[in-house]
């Protein structure tokens, strides 16, 4: 449970204990192992995980700064988020869930829950308008340019999508190793390309170095919908 003074109550902060127990174990010079079953943290792993919400509260505030300046604080560790009472039932609130990857082996949830009493009193600063206008600035060229830079590294998930049909569940009961299924494309047609679930272009399959790759012929135009 977290504190954001001066806003008004608290908000949850829910780290799944797959992720928890393996940046715990890489603090403790360890592999990063994670476990899968929940325990009660020792007095050492709950002093570790405090320094990691720590960490998190300190971005917490950079994010608000431009907004509306708070300072966080911990004000209380459950390993049972079940019992964790932070709002009452049925009531607005504004739910953040990250996948974490730690090692490249392990991933769970981070999640952040701001009741609407929180946010009540700032609700109006928080658009894209009054940020930049609370910034004083619109965002420069040097700004993208530092947002481009952060995340140019970031590893997006690329998938082809070969082709669909439609068969009946007599004919999916009876599908067996060695037959085959005719898709609805022409063998000329261009395959959809999607960036993180998101089609984004057009390409013609092929092979380079002994791999099948695909060759971007197009670009999908974006609507509105799309982000």
């Amino acid at each position: 449970m977290l504190e954001l003074n001066p806003l008004p109550g608290q908000i949850f902060l829910g780290v799944s204990h797959e992720i928890l127990s393996s940046i715990v174990d890489r603090m403790l010079g360890g592999v990063g192992h994670s476990e899968t079953k929940a325990r009660e943290l020792t007095d050492i792993e709950e002093a570790l995980a405090k320094r990691v919400f720590d960490k998190i509260i300190k971005t917490l505030e950079k994010a608000w700064k431009n907004v509306f300046p708070v300072r966080g604080a911990v004000v209380g560790i459950d390993t049972n988020s079940i019992l964790s009472q932070l709002a009452s039932p049925g009531e607005v609130v504004a739910l953040i869930t990250l996948e974490i990857q730690v090692a490249n082996k392990y991933s769970g949830l981070l999640s952040l829950c701001f009741p609407y009493p929180v946010l009540e009193t700032v609700i109006e600063q928080l658009n894209t308008q009054q940020i930049y206008q609370t910034k004083g600035k619109l965002s420069s060229m040097e700004d993208k340019q530092k947002i481009l830079n952060k995340i140019s590294n970031t590893n997006v998930k690329i998938n082809v999508m070969l082709g669909s049909t439609d068969i009946t569940i007599g004919d999916f009961i009876d599908l067996k190793i060695g037959d085959v299924i005719r898709l609805e494309n022409s063998i000329n047609d261009k395959l959809v390309v999607k960036v993180n679930n998101i089609p984004k272009f057009l390409g013609r399959p092929g092979t380079k170095k002994n791999k099948v790759s695909i060759n971007i012929v197009d670009k999908i135009k974006q609507t509105d919908d799309d982000f």
